[in-house]
């Protein structure tokens, strides 16, 4: 007589008795790994200028062995970034280049820079700090062609009526901007002395680039009918506009 034995297996499904510390520890398995830093984190750059910064890119985790591609958000207008590499396997080191065109307004902005890969993200703020490019013009006169010796008041001597008086100086551009230049006088004393005295020059209107010079005359004439004049004082006033 064949007996059969009949096996009851019961499933019992009990209620989780892990501690909250290990269970955070699982969660935190599944947080992404990466990390991100850039430096500096603010730039201070005018329109027109290029910077670079460098981001360093970790990662925490060692079973994760995928590339991470850098990105960068919130942009101003007219400005630009680039990433050397853009990407790559942590850890690595980027060059970000930030350039600033012309037409870019000034401000302070805030761009996040991302490094991205699957399942993973992690991010950084870099400020731009960027101010106008001012130009300048600044026009010197010299009495050297070195332009060393500063020419800060002409004396013309004796000088009789129908006549004239030449005197050469340097004029150097010391601004950044191409200048115009122009010629004008003030303050004259006796101020009679501006109806029979005139002053003139050679220059023919040319453009002077930064840093560039011209040699110019300046030409003092005496009307005929000049009298009761013994002394005289001007200021010469050269201009240059842009």
């Amino acid at each position: 007589m064949h007996k059969t034995l009949l096996w009851a297996c019961i499933l019992v499904v009990l209620p989780s008795l892990l501690s909250p510390s290990i269970a955070h520890v699982s969660a935190g398995l599944s947080v992404a790994s990466l990390e991100i830093e850039v430096s500096p984190s603010t730039v201070d750059l005018a329109v027109g200028e290029t910077r670079n910064i460098t981001i360093t890119v970790t990662r925490s985790s060692l079973w994760n062995r995928r590339d991470v591609t850098l990105y960068a958000l919130n942009l101003p207008q007219d400005v630009s970034i680039s990433f050397t590499p853009k990407r790559a396997r942590p850890p690595f080191k980027s060059i970000a280049t930030i350039g600033v065109n012309a037409a870019c307004k000034a401000g302070d902005f805030n761009v996040e820079i991302m490094a991205i890969s699957k399942n993973e993200l992690a991010s950084a703020t870099v400020t731009l700090h960027i101010s106008a490019n001012v130009k300048t013009v600044d026009i010197a006169a010299y009495w050297d062609s070195y332009c060393t010796n500063r020419t800060t008041a002409i004396d013309w001597g004796t000088i009789e009526p129908s006549s004239s008086k030449d005197v050469t100086i340097y004029l150097k551009n010391e601004g950044d901007v191409n200048v115009t230049l122009s010629l004008n006088t003030a303050n004259w004393n006796p101020s009679i002395a501006y109806s029979h005295i005139s002053l003139s020059w050679n220059y023919s209107a040319e453009k002077i680039n930064p840093s560039g010079k011209i040699a110019v005359t300046l030409t003092l004439t005496v009307s005929p009918d000049t009298s009761g004049i013994t002394s005289f004082s001007f200021d010469i006033i050269i201009t240059g506009s842009g």
